[in-house]
């Protein structure tokens, strides 16, 4: 078996590599993902803010626990993450918003 056959979790239904010692969150935004979840209130996008765990901005579920820090949670081969949407078959769009929100470079 191939190693990085081994280095997947599930993400809502579709495949996520991790590399050793990654956490969940790390695992995502290497994937190009930056968010996974949004406020009740607004609806404004969440993903990793402090990466250490304070803020919770980075919540989802494993495994069935929910309410999981993503930034401090190790990601394990097999693990099912839940982000309540579809966060892989909707990277593409993500990416492009992402783009959208930066400003552009100037090259002056």
């Amino acid at each position: 078996m191939n190693n990085n056959d081994e280095r997947l979790m599930d993400c809502d239904g579709a495949p996520l590599p991790y590399e050793p010692g990654q956490s969940i969150g790390a695992a995502l935004m290497n994937a190009g993902i930056t968010s996974w979840r949004t406020t009740r209130k607004d609806g404004k996008p969440r993903g990793l803010f402090c990466g250490i765990g304070v803020c919770y901005d980075c919540l989802l579920t494993v495994d069935g626990q929910v309410n999981q820090r993503a930034c401090v949670v190790p990601a394990t081969s097999g693990a099912k993450i839940e982000t309540g949407g579809r966060v892989l078959k909707d990277t593409a769009i993500q990416k492009e918003t992402d783009k959208a929100a930066r400003p552009e470079e100037s090259h002056d």
